[in-house]
């Protein structure tokens, strides 16, 4: 059921519906309002990712589904979203989830998912950014290297993997792009 309803919220908040976007976060009317974003990021990802151990498919799918919603809940953009995903710590958020599956060989189809949705979600905090102090945090707070080797493992499965390339240019450029930022980092 969580699942579903992060996904009724994204899709309330796709083709940046940038008044309901706002809404998630702060409700003017309501008695008692919900920042759903911090919701999501607090209740949802750290308390499967605080749980420990291996992740089975139906919380895989659920992180997944979370950061997808995160995304949708940034994109247009929404400045205060944005601002509001930094304040809760999403870029750690993202860290646990590059370092849960480093080094254990090739993910998981499911596993491969949610980091590529963690990577998206990052972006989309970029997404008609001019705030030199939130880049700068998100510089400061990303792990490179876990980046660095997710987007190693990504490449591998989809352009080299057996028979050459298999991904799309659509597919293969954000790769490509965060894999070229990831070197000029520091």
């Amino acid at each position: 059921r969580a699942q579903a309803l992060l996904r009724l919220l994204q899709l309330l908040c796709e083709g940046h519906h940038l008044s309901f976007q706002n809404y998630v976060r702060e409700q003017d009317s309501h008695s008692c309002p919900v920042n759903m974003v911090a919701l999501v990021v607090d209740e949802v990802l750290r308390g499967v990712l605080r749980s420990g151990g291996e992740l089975d498919e139906p919380l895989l799918r659920l992180c997944t589904q979370a950061f997808h919603t995160l995304t949708e809940f940034c994109q247009g953009p929404c400045p205060q979203n944005q601002a509001a995903l930094l304040a809760c710590d999403v870029c750690g958020v993202a860290n646990v989830v590059f370092l849960g599956s480093c080094g254990s060989g090739s993910p998981s189809q499911a596993v491969f998912e949610l980091r590529s949705a963690a990577v998206v979600t990052l972006l989309s905090l970029l997404e008609g950014c001019n705030d030199r102090a939130r880049t700068s945090l998100m510089i400061q707070t990303i792990r490179f290297d876990l980046l660095r080797e997710t987007l190693d493992q990504v490449w591998a499965a989809r352009c080299l993997g057996r028979g050459g390339p298999r991904g799309t240019r659509q597919e293969l450029l954000p790769a490509a792009n965060l894999s070229l930022s990831c070197s000029l980092s520091p």
